[in-house]
């Protein structure tokens, strides 16, 4: 494959067959013939414990690298010694994208038969194909010169290999959706909302968070090495002694769970609409767990488990209403505002700590009765720099992360970035006329605009992408000209992790100053940057963040596991 026009500072290698010293790798057709001997449930189990390894672990760790590959190889003391150089040279023997399309070929060609525990070769097959699939990923009809290819291949990446930190996800979506969801109750639209997620699910949305909670400890326990111990989950037993009520953890495996023949149609399907692809899957993100006919429950990817916990709530909130045959937005609205909030206090807090103190204005009314006006939805005034953020909730569409579907990430673009820019344009050109003087909001002295987007789900900041966000807003004619500098989107993830680095000292101000420095380092992602700046510290989230998941961690698991503790 041609090399991309740059260095990705977080890209791996990762092990194929030429690294094993093997004479040539497996063809497709090969793997599948060896899955057609192999039991499902056995593979998932597997995939399972590998799954939760590399999410609840650091995947980038040599450590944890070795100790899965000294796990995998036990009993083939000459493989081992491969794979220990080749990961010691660099690689990586296991990654995110390998495990999803490794638990596609399984789930469509695996043997339906009960387990055995991969009795008789069925250990040495399964390894085989584990490590064989790195050289099914290679795509010989991409031509990375073209960059209509390229962008389409880079989207394709973000949407498999983005890195959720599990600690900030759930963080964020109990807070949101446990917190401050409760105080918009009042209002008929948020109302409306529980009552159909009820509706389409058996269960609110407390109790849908909390088995998923429950499910994500269950499935994804680890040993103190980090190594997945679950194979499979047996849910009768594991909730007969707890709070939870059974039609609350059914309610949630009847949204997140489905058995084979209901996981291979839906992989089919997709592949019917949008064409086969090695990289993500919608259905393994909406159905990531394996619904045994014996009663247990196998772990498909832990990742989509806890988005699906968390985040796929407004998912089933949308989903539900257009069966309904109603707007797709119309149950999910009421969650801009509470995602909005929660953005809000993480830059107050950190605000509030800042020396010098910028000025803070929250989407602040202004103008006239007859033509009433509001900021953008969070305004930082510094001395000589103004940072306008406006909110945006929903991600991309699968077609764009799965297949990279131009047309697909282009109504992305329209719906989540270039709307947004707009309103920021509108809002800076208010100020800059001097049309918010009245609430205190001017630009003496001010020489920068910093317009920033912060979403609620990963954006795909890339270099091949960046160019393209730049182009729509220029054909927009919006955020132009010599006091802007260059849009910055940034996740909620990223927003948390940056109250971590303000916590030690920078300002929101220094780190988009640092990040934007160059496109080098400004068409990354925002978490490189971080990264980059103080890995031991800035990829760890606010102190608030992080006594809100402990917060979550145990008034979920005590309010699902209090009978068992009793």
């Amino acid at each position: 494959m041609a090399q991309l026009p740059y260095q990705l500072r977080y890209a791996n290698v990762y092990v194929t067959a030429d690294a094993l010293g093997m004479t040539r790798a497996l063809t497709e057709d090969e793997v599948l013939s060896l899955l057609k001997a192999l039991s499902v449930y056995d593979c998932m189990g597997m995939i399972g414990r590998l799954s939760t390894a590399l999410y609840v672990g650091n995947a980038r760790s040599r450590d944890l690298q070795l100790h899965l590959v000294e796990w995998l190889t036990a009993s083939n003391p000459d493989l081992h010694t491969r794979l220990r150089s080749a990961i010691e040279r660099g690689r990586f023997a296991l990654f995110e994208q390998q495990l999803v399309h490794f638990a596609r070929l399984v789930l469509l060609h695996a043997s339906p038969r009960p387990p055995d525990g991969l009795a008789g070769d069925g250990a040495r097959d399964f390894l085989t194909c584990l490590l064989s699939v790195p050289d099914l990923l290679y795509e010989p009809d991409v031509d990375l010169r073209n960059s209509q290819q390229r962008l389409s291949w880079v989207l394709r990446h973000c949407g498999v290999n983005r890195s959720d930190e599990r600690l900030t996800l759930w963080s964020t979506y109990f807070e949101v959706l446990r917190r401050t969801w409760p105080d918009l109750r009042k209002t008929d639209a948020v109302v409306d909302a529980d009552a159909a997620f009820r509706r389409y699910t058996g269960t609110s949305i407390d109790e849908f968070m909390a088995a998923g909670f429950a499910f994500s400890a269950g499935l994804g326990a680890t040993d103190d090495d980090g190594l997945g111990t679950c194979d499979a989950l047996d849910p009768e037993a594991y909730f007969a002694s707890t709070e939870l009520q059974g039609t609350s953890w059914r309610g949630f495996l009847g949204v997140a769970g489905a058995p084979l023949e209901g996981l291979r149609q839906r992989l089919l399907e997709e592949d019917r609409a949008w064409g086969k692809t090695v990289f993500g899957s919608l259905a393994i993100e909406k159905t990531p767990i394996l619904l045994a006919p014996d009663g247990r429950t196998y772990l498909v990817s832990m990742p989509a488990l806890d988005r699906r916990a968390t985040y796929g709530v407004l998912h089933v909130l949308a989903e539900g209403s257009v069966e309904e045959g109603l707007d797709r937005e119309h149950f999910t609205a009421p969650f801009g505002a509470a995602f909005q909030s929660w953005a809000e206090d993480c830059l107050a807090r950190s605000v509030a700590k800042a020396e010098p103190r910028p000025q803070l204005f929250l989407d602040e009314p202004y103008g006239s009765k007859r033509f009433p006006r509001r900021t953008s939805d969070i305004v930082l005034r510094y001395p000589k720099d103004l940072i306008l953020i406006e909110v945006v909730s929903g991600p991309l569409q699968a077609r764009t992360v799965t297949r990279g579907d131009l047309k697909a990430f282009d109504r992305d673009l329209a719906k989540l970035i270039e709307k947004k820019a707009v309103q920021l344009d509108k809002c800076a050109s208010d100020v800059l006329a001097g049309l918010t003087s009245g609430i205190g909001l001017d630009t003496q002295g001010v020489g920068m605009i910093w317009p920033v987007i912060v979403t609620s789900t990963v954006f795909p900041n890339r270099p091949e992408v960046g160019p393209v966000v730049r182009e729509r807003l220029k054909q927009l004619g919006v955020l132009r000209g010599r006091p802007f500098r260059p849009i910055s989107i940034i996740s909620a993830e990223e927003l948390a992790a940056a109250e971590g680095a303000m916590e030690n000292g920078a300002s929101l101000l220094d780190l988009l100053r640092g990040w934007k420095a160059s496109r080098k380092t400004g068409d990354h992602s925002f978490k490189n940057f971080l990264l980059d700046g103080e890995p031991d510290k800035r990829r760890i989230p606010g102190s608030h963040h992080l006594a809100i998941f402990e917060e979550a961690s145990s008034a979920i698991l005590s309010h699902v596991f209090h009978a068992s503790k009793a």
